[in-house]
């Protein structure tokens, strides 16, 4: 899958030498050690200040990890779509060795997209905070010339979907010793 004319523009323009200071936060942001670091912050935040305790960083997990897998091993194989670094070396700049596999979607995004939905909801009060990680975990992908930004789109999207439908599904332990309302036809 070729990228179309606006992601090989909008990568243009994000993609373009920074200030080394830039440089740096950027590749900090797309470390995947520091988003594993953040996202055990989040979680121990989650349980220490929510008052969904267990259950919110137990739903933090499930939604990053299914996530995960779901762009990793089904989606990415199916979209088989080049990085820009792979498919237009000389049209991206890279500030680490262009990455191995698919592109889309990125699953920086995706995790870090349903990272931030869960957390939204257990802590409504940092809502903007969690978005602008969000959003600057995506941002950075494109920077480093890792991911076009449809594919930070997509995963961005992905995240978001899937950690809504856990939280959703999570309500459900509401439902213990209930009947479930009969509709009638």
């Amino acid at each position: 899958m070729l990228a179309p004319p606006f992601d090989i523009d909008l990568l243009a323009l994000v993609n373009q030498p920074g200030h080394p200071a830039l440089d740096a936060v950027m590749s900090a942001l797309s470390s995947p050690l520091a988003l594993l670091l953040l996202l055990i912050v989040v979680g121990l935040a989650i349980y220490l200040r929510s008052p969904h305790k267990k259950a919110g960083p137990l739903l933090l997990i499930l939604a990053v990890s299914a996530t995960d897998l779901t762009a990793a091993r089904v989606i990415k194989p199916w979209a088989a779509r080049l990085r820009p670094c792979n498919e237009s070396p000389s049209a991206s700049r890279t500030l680490t060795s262009c990455q191995k596999g698919q592109s889309l979607p990125s699953s920086h995004a995706a995790n870090v997209a349903a990272a931030a939905v869960v957390a939204a909801w257990a802590l409504p009060q940092l809502t903007a905070l969690f978005v602008i990680t969000a959003g600057a975990v995506g941002l950075s992908r494109v920077y480093l010339g890792q991911h076009w930004p449809t594919d930070v789109l997509a995963g961005w999207i992905l995240g978001a979907l899937i950690a809504f439908l856990c939280i959703q599904l999570s309500r459900l332990r509401y439902l213990k010793g209930r009947e479930l309302p009969h509709i009638r036809h």
